[in-house]
């Protein structure tokens, strides 16, 4: 019986991973976590490796980051990326 399915059996664990990593961080991001916001950029690079694999086009997920960054930048003395890691923003 031939595979239809566009990746070899060895990357779909892979990908789960990531998957899992990516919620992990996106609760991180939601608790003012700065290795979450960089856990995201790692995941969704690795996602675009496994993207060439399959032979997809690269998807505008490195825009989408690149403007979260500038947005967290934004703000003078109050931006958003000097609030992460801030005790005050975290819920206990």
């Amino acid at each position: 019986m031939e595979n239809d399915w566009p990746l070899p059996w060895w990357l779909y664990p892979i990908v789960i991973a990531i998957a899992l990593i990516n919620i992990f961080c996106a609760v991180g991001l939601f608790r003012w976590k700065k290795w979450a916001f960089w856990g995201l950029v790692v995941t969704a690079v690795l996602m675009e490796l496994v993207r060439v694999k399959m032979g997809l086009s690269l998807s505008p997920w490195e825009v989408l980051f690149v403007a979260m960054l500038w947005v967290l930048r934004i703000g003078g003395k109050n931006k958003a990326w000097n609030q992460l890691e801030d005790k005050r923003w975290v819920s206990k």
